[in-house]
């Protein structure tokens, strides 16, 4: 991509959704995260995530994500464009927004959190 291809900002939170829903993929190309919110919000909006492959994120995209091993030279680069060349259907993004609703909603996960509450307070 290169420097001419770079470009570094601040988006106000209120803005970030017209960013999701103008992107054609999204890609966070670090080594190591934890469970981050970038996650969850991005693949509700249905974009192919491009990922390094490891156990947060195998854990958060399961069949949802595209897996790189980012340590090999070239390999964010080829995945990047295998997943843009994939002409996908709107069926895609309805697919990966509702995969990662049933597994982080809080609807999904009040109960989860109540519960573990309750066992801590005890």
């Amino acid at each position: 991509m290169g420097a001419g291809n770079f470009q570094g900002r601040t988006v106000a939170s209120h803005e970030v959704a017209n960013y999701y829903k103008i992107a054609d993929a999204f890609v966070l190309a670090s080594l190591n995260e934890g469970l981050g919110r970038v996650f969850l919000e991005v693949i509700l909006y249905g974009l192919p995530c491009i990922v390094h492959d490891y156990g947060v994120t195998r854990y958060i995209f399961d069949n949802e994500g595209d897996f790189g091993n980012f340590k090999q030279k070239g390999s964010l680069a080829d995945l990047i464009s295998q997943v843009l060349s994939k002409n996908e259907d709107k069926s895609k993004f309805y697919q990966r927004h509702h995969f990662i609703y049933e597994r982080f909603s809080w609807d999904k996960l009040l109960s989860s959190y109540v519960e573990m509450i309750h066992m801590v307070a005890n």
